[in-house]
């Protein structure tokens, strides 16, 4: 899903900012709090990638993990 998101509307979509500020998140890889800012973001602290799409954008427990690895494709 974070690819999908990441590579909807061409592009543009990764970077959108979310409504309302962003959503409050815990990284699912480290456990470190953020704000998921954009649909596609990283945590600050591993790196570790997220996502959350359009439609359920307004709640944090939608947000799927890429995982700290994860490269998004250009």
């Amino acid at each position: 899903m974070v690819e999908f998101v990441a590579q909807a509307h061409g592009g543009t979509l990764r970077d959108e900012p979310l409504p309302n500020g962003g959503l409050q998140a815990a990284c699912q890889g480290c456990g470190a709090g953020f704000v998921l800012e954009t649909f596609v973001g990283s945590c600050p602290e591993c790196g570790g990638v997220h996502a959350v799409s359009p439609p359920r954008c307004h709640d944090a427990a939608n947000i799927q993990f890429a995982g700290a690895g994860f490269r998004l494709a250009e």
